[in-house]
């Protein structure tokens, strides 16, 4: 019989990856938010990721999907509305996606659902894929997956103090360090320094 499983986790945090890893072990359905599981047998598996990284992998998304629309430009991105108010600039919550990334991660972590970091995820797969309810039977297949590299992004300034940022391919999971300026750290701490401390994010 095949097991299903429901790969769940806030925007840029993993969800592809971990969804195209556990297709090899069954049926996977990936969602973003609580209210997306109804109706959904199926075994959920909780990704997350340090903020930091998630406002990162966002920007980047946002100046793909975004970037040269009128009204919609790099400098209308924001790293507080990005992670406090999900997607206020440019996605305008569709959906009706209610909660920022504290409020979705403190959700998570209330549960009961097995749950992976995606920096471990990065460092050691298969510790962290043998921490979950899989059969391992194409452990070796899941581990060999590499997820497509993205498309090539221009240098930029973000407008609240970002530094500049060389051309990456993809954010790896601590690049946030050579973007984050004292404005964006100082701002993070106040809005979920507690919660990255309990996941030992700092």
């Amino acid at each position: 019989m095949t097991r299903q499983f429901v790969v769940i986790g806030f925007p840029r945090s993993g969800t592809n990856w971990l969804h195209r890893m556990l297709s090899y072990e069954g049926e996977v359905v990936k969602v973003h938010w609580e209210y997306q599981l109804e109706g959904i047998n199926a075994q959920p598996i909780y990704i997350y990721r340090d903020p930091r990284g998630v406002a990162l992998s966002g920007y980047f998304y946002y100046l793909r999907a975004f970037g040269g629309k009128k009204g919609r430009t790099v400098e209308n991105f924001s790293l507080m509305d990005f992670l406090n108010l999900c997607f206020k600039n440019g996605f305008g919550g569709r959906d009706g996606w209610p909660q920022g990334w504290k409020e979705h991660t403190e959700w998570a972590l209330s549960t009961d659902f097995p749950q992976v970091c995606y920096e471990s995820l990065f460092d050691n797969q298969v510790g962290e894929l043998q921490r979950l309810p899989i059969s391992y039977q194409h452990l070796d297949e899941i581990v060999a997956y590499e997820p497509p590299a993205g498309r090539l992004r221009e240098n930029y300034v973000h407008r609240v103090g970002w530094q500049n940022g060389a051309h990456v391919v993809r954010p790896s999971p601590w690049e946030w360090v050579d973007h984050f300026g004292v404005d964006e750290h100082n701002w993070m701490l106040d809005y979920c320094g507690d919660l990255m401390k309990e996941l030992r994010y700092q």
